[in-house]
């Protein structure tokens, strides 16, 4: 592991960059794989948390994004020496953050506004919950961006309405200690661990919520062909998900023939997100309809394939 940036005069290391007790018990985790081109930028919002943070770790399974990482003053690197899953690199994280009451988990490709921790943190507290994510809004309007955002993160804008309020997104989750280790952390799985991870913590009582006071800023660093192929990944981890846990939509995932049925009921609320949402986006998505078609058509194809994998090693 190498460390850098200053200690406060408690001995521990001030996230903040300059000297001064820490005053928060919360460990910000970031896992990383080949996230070079933006895990500087996430991991310089974490240190401008100032003194909310007590410890930023990046758990880097490439010698890039750990490169990357230790560029920014103020954050411990955890290097491992192979690649793992996201679900795994943010259990190590949670294994060297030690002892603090809170855990925020950030995706190595999203952005926190500035006071977004205390928010949090404070909403957290004020409404009684185990887990809070933050809302998720585009960095740009890209066509990639936008395609991307309405595939995946179109039910987690601010202010939108939650179709399963206890599944949340991780890209910037903030979760007590004592319910991740109750809830024996993430699955070895990524993507759809996160979903995995909240339904273990509500099934065990607690309570979780999407953040109507702070938004995290994604940024979507990646061609139409890495989503095309992310796409499939993420129906059949999606599947996967849904057999391990029961999450809504577990018994279609066990029958794989139902996935071309499936893609084109995500198309449908697509069209219905848009008419209803962004009306004056209509245009733009009918001319990116094929490609929205074929995106989805890779899900389906992964979501059959994830109705036939073994679960072992993701559990």
């Amino acid at each position: 592991m190498a460390q850098s940036g200053h200690r406060g005069d408690d001995g521990r290391r001030s996230a903040a960059g300059h000297p001064g007790r820490v005053v928060a018990s919360c460990a910000a985790i970031v896992p990383a794989y080949r996230s070079e081109a933006t895990i500087a930028r996430a991991l310089e919002s974490l240190v401008g948390q100032g003194a909310a943070l007590s410890r930023i770790l990046a758990v880097c399974s490439d010698r890039p994004s750990a490169d990357a990482a230790r560029s920014i003053a103020g954050v411990e690197v955890v290097e491992l020496g192979k690649r793992v899953t996201a679900g795994r690199a943010r259990n190590i994280g949670r294994q060297c953050a030690g002892e603090v009451s809170l855990l925020l988990f950030v995706d190595a490709d999203c952005v926190l506004p500035a006071g977004a921790v205390t928010e949090l943190a404070q909403e957290l507290e004020s409404c009684g919950l185990a887990i809070l994510a933050a809302a998720v809004r585009p960095s740009d309007s890209r066509p990639v961006s936008w395609v991307r955002h309405l595939l995946e993160f179109k039910d987690f804008e601010p202010g939108g309405a939650r179709r399963w309020p206890d599944l949340v997104p991780s890209a910037a989750l903030l979760c007590r200690s004592e319910w991740f280790d109750t809830a024996g952390g993430f699955p070895d799985l990524w993507p759809g661990e996160d979903f995995v991870f909240c339904r273990r913590v509500a099934a065990r009582g607690g309570r979780v919520a999407c953040s109507r006071r702070v938004a995290a800023t994604h940024f979507h660093e990646c061609r139409w062909t890495e989503l095309l192929a992310h796409q499939f990944r993420l129906g059949r981890t999606s599947a996967m998900a849904r057999r391990m846990s029961g999450l809504p939509g577990y018994a279609l995932a066990e029958r794989p023939w139902s996935a071309t049925l499936l893609g084109a009921g995500r198309l449908g609320r697509c069209a219905l997100w848009v008419a209803r949402r962004q009306p004056r986006s209509a245009v733009r998505g009918i001319l990116w309809s094929p490609v929205i078609a074929a995106l989805l058509a890779s899900w389906a194809a992964g979501f059959a394939a994830g109705g036939r994998a073994g679960l072992e090693i993701a559990r």
